[in-house]
């Protein structure tokens, strides 16, 4: 069965699915943090209070041992707030916060400093060790499809095919945005033919997704660069082997698009 992707025309609003929501993620995780901090100030505050006046009472009653053993409930519940203040931050500001940093808005791909870095960490780890495998794809006649059916349906399109590049299905894969309708993928340790078959599978995807209006269909173009363990110490760096994919995806675009070529290095 043909998977069909719909798209959506952003100016119909018969086919928003859902209401857009009132408040970013950004916002609504600020919302959250400033509110569980103030309920562990509040907390904290009770807890040095009751302390500070059960002090008073067991001082006047020479209870010198629960006098210690309140001040080192004290100093637990400061320690206790601040660890809290600190979770609570990096749970729903810094991590957010992070991740928008390291991926694309449009398609929440890893945008392209943050594929790179990681692919170069990859690169340096294991290309002595196994097999890389560059992916680069760009979508065809894009400029066609901005120019037909506007830049906001193209942005859909995009981030259609962003999810459908997301679901790379091996654990060994990342994927990213590299550029306008360019994207990339790196492999290690895959069999070749399992990543031909994933890109297949993901040109299949990209076919599925239904067109704006105006456009007859949407494909990508495919180039596949693998270095091979017993060629690994001829390749210079990870540059090389993506210049020898963007050399395959030219190739494919010469042959006519809509296709996959590959490469062994």
């Amino acid at each position: 069965m043909r998977r069909i992707i719909r798209y959506s025309d952003p100016f119909k609003s018969n086919q928003i699915s859902r209401p857009i929501p009132r408040r970013t993620h950004t916002q609504r995780n600020g919302l959250v943090a400033w509110i569980l901090t103030l309920l562990s100030l509040f907390v904290y505050l009770f807890i040095s209070d009751w302390t500070g006046r059960t002090q008073v009472v067991a001082h006047q009653a020479g209870h010198s041992g629960i006098v210690l053993w309140l001040d080192v409930v004290e100093i637990s519940a400061t320690l206790s707030f601040a660890l809290s203040i600190f979770v609570i931050e990096y749970i729903f500001l810094l991590r957010p916060w992070r991740w928008a940093a390291q991926h694309d808005a449009l398609t929440s791909l890893l945008n392209q400093g943050a594929f790179w870095k990681i692919a170069q960490e990859l690169w340096e780890r294991y290309h002595k060790k196994a097999a890389i495998a560059i992916l680069i794809s760009d979508v065809d006649h894009f400029k066609s499809i901005n120019d037909q059916a506007g830049h906001l349906q193209g942005d859909q399109v995009l981030m259609h095919i962003g999810h459908a590049l997301g679901q790379p299905g091996s654990s060994t894969a990342i994927v990213g945005r590299i550029g306008g309708e360019e994207f990339a993928a790196l492999w290690v340790g895959v069999p070749a033919i399992d990543i031909y078959r994933t890109a297949e599978h993901w040109a299949k995807l990209v076919q599925g997704i239904e067109c704006p209006q105006g456009i007859s269909d949407i494909t990508i173009s495919i180039g596949i660069a693998t270095s091979r363990p017993s060629s690994i110490e001829s390749m210079e760096s990870l540059k090389s082997l993506a210049r020898q994919a963007d050399e395959a995806l030219y190739r494919a675009k010469s042959n006519g698009r809509n296709r996959i070529e590959t490469t062994q290095c």
